[in-house]
């Protein structure tokens, strides 16, 4: 056998791999797209979990964390939690959700003052200030403003799905679709002239 027909038989085999190759990927993008949302149902892992990033407690015995909320073990759409929780109550107040650069940092000024630093912050929704007895305050830089869209338009594109993510009220909806829709149509216009 010829140094030229082996050369060719080698790139006839490794054409009809490639095409496989491609065949099956596009057969299993299809399969994802229609049956996503069941695979991940039935699946044993969930498919958005949290995890405690740190916690610091005051001597009160109130405590500050900060969990990472993330779907596929945190690749997709990962955003960090603030919560305080009073001493003696078993669920903690969201006082804010933000998508750090840096790593976040929970200082306690006294028993009722905490000071969060979030640093650099790609997106930060509205922060509530006072949990219970506890005062907050906010440090962070990197967003001009709340972006609300890069936070929440998951969360509503998918909230029919899959049910609501967190409990807002009628009013709050109306003004965060209306403000997710003016955010849009500038990108739109920004992008597309």
């Amino acid at each position: 056998m010829s140094e030229r027909s082996l050369f060719s038989r080698i790139l006839r085999a490794f054409g009809r791999l490639l095409r496989r190759l491609t065949i099956a990927t596009g057969a299993l993008i299809l399969i994802l797209y229609f049956s996503g949302d069941w695979i991940l149902a039935a699946w044993p892992i969930p498919a958005c979990s949290e995890w405690l990033k740190s916690s610091l407690a005051n001597a009160r015995g109130d405590v500050a964390e900060i969990t990472i909320h993330g779907c596929l073990l945190g690749l997709v759409n990962r955003q960090y939690l603030l919560r305080v929780r009073p001493a003696g109550d078993v669920s903690g107040k969201l006082l804010v959700r933000f998508k750090p650069k840096d790593s976040p940092a929970l200082h306690w000024l006294d028993d009722d003052r905490l000071q969060a630093d979030l640093g650099r912050v790609s997106a930060i929704s509205p922060q509530i200030e006072k949990a219970g007895p506890v005062q907050a305050t906010f440090t962070f830089n990197g967003a001009d403003h709340p972006d609300i869209l890069g936070l929440f338009v998951n969360t509503f594109a998918k909230s029919r799905k899959h049910g609501p993510r967190f409990q807002i009220s009628g009013i709050e909806e109306r003004h965060l679709r209306m403000r997710v829709r003016l955010v849009m149509r500038l990108r739109w216009r920004r992008r597309f002239g």
